[in-house]
């Protein structure tokens, strides 16, 4: 009798998990999107205001840089050369030096996210 109201639970817990956790990775996903807001360097804050999450299905986010920012009527399409840099000779030319922003942001949140789900697992 215990043992069949545990597996109960167990199924009952698997079906909902995802939808249990996708809170948690959505707040995960803002952590990411704050920090590395707080960290891109800015000459006009446009790269800044473009770096949210967008969620693409249940606990599936990425959290971009570049795209179309909420305010703006165009595409940002440089953050990738201010997250790695750039080489001489490139096809832009000029030679800048990373500046990694969304790469920092995301190892400095990986403890707080694990903790998030453990803590969210403990309350199942």
């Amino acid at each position: 009798m215990i043992l069949t109201s545990i597996q109960s639970r167990i199924d009952e817990i698997a079906d909902n998990l995802a939808d249990e956790l996708d809170p948690v990775v959505e707040e995960a996903a803002q952590m990411v999107a704050q920090r590395a807001q707080a960290r891109v360097p800015t000459e006009t804050g446009r790269l800044r205001e473009s770096i949210r999450p967008i969620k693409y299905d249940t606990c599936q986010y990425n959290v971009v840089a570049d795209a179309v920012a909420p305010q703006a009527k165009t595409s940002l399409p440089y953050a990738i050369f201010v997250e790695y840099g750039t080489e001489a000779g490139g096809r832009g030319g000029g030679n800048a030096p990373a500046q990694p922003f969304m790469g920092p942001a995301a190892e400095e949140s990986v403890e707080d996210f694990l903790e998030m789900i453990n803590n969210k697992l403990g309350e199942l």
